[in-house]
């Protein structure tokens, strides 16, 4: 449906001139992938409202969505299955903001930035089957993925020191779920060269 939706979408705008026809096909990607993020979005910050840890929420889609695409690491093997893991690992993460105790948040943050920075300084950028990498995209990727820990680290020290440890969670989180997609996808490789 989706996919169909895209393709009338894009077709529109070839007919329009506002796209050259060879380049439908790329457009049609961005366009499917926009649809399944939309409704996805619109999930998280609801939950997030309701939750009462909005703020907490876009800061931490903000971080994981600028981090992820250069840190790389597991993809699930469809979009159904993505989607599925996303609005439910979302729903988690949300419910823990909400429900960290105050004293456990500045232990916990500083120890998934801690773990998720090295995991990510150590073997980002993580290709996969569906996206891999050529030795140039790797130092690309690489510099990126660093760049970004090194200013969401600067963030959450900023936010200790201003004693908003809630929004550092956020933060520490977003880097400790993107460590574990990329130590996930090392997991597999080496399950996968040792059998």
């Amino acid at each position: 449906m989706i996919a169909r939706l895209a393709e009338k979408i894009t077709a529109s705008l070839v007919s329009s001139r506002t796209i050259d026809a060879e380049d439908q096909e790329i457009y049609q990607f961005g366009v499917v992938h926009l649809l399944y993020q939309i409704p996805f979005f619109a999930f998280a910050l609801v939950v997030g409202l309701l939750l009462k840890v909005l703020p907490e929420t876009a800061l931490f889609l903000l971080a994981f969505f600028s981090l992820r695409p250069y840190a790389g690491g597991w993809h699930a093997s469809t979009q159904g299955k993505c989607t599925l893991i996303s609005y439910g690992i979302t729903a988690i993460v949300l419910c823990v903001f909400r429900l960290m105790p105050e004293a456990a948040l500045l232990p916990i943050s500083v120890g998934q930035m801690l773990i998720g920075l090295a995991v990510i300084w150590r073997w980002a950028p993580m290709e996969n089957p569906n996206k891999p990498l050529d030795a140039e995209e790797i130092v690309h990727y690489r510099r990126y993925a660093r760049v970004i820990t090194g200013v969401l680290t600067a963030g959450m020290i900023l936010t200790v020191a201003m004693h908003w440890n809630r929004i550092g969670l956020a933060v520490s989180t977003a880097i400790f779920l993107s460590a574990i997609l990329v130590a996930m996808e090392l997991v597999l490789k080496i399950k996968y060269l040792s059998s």
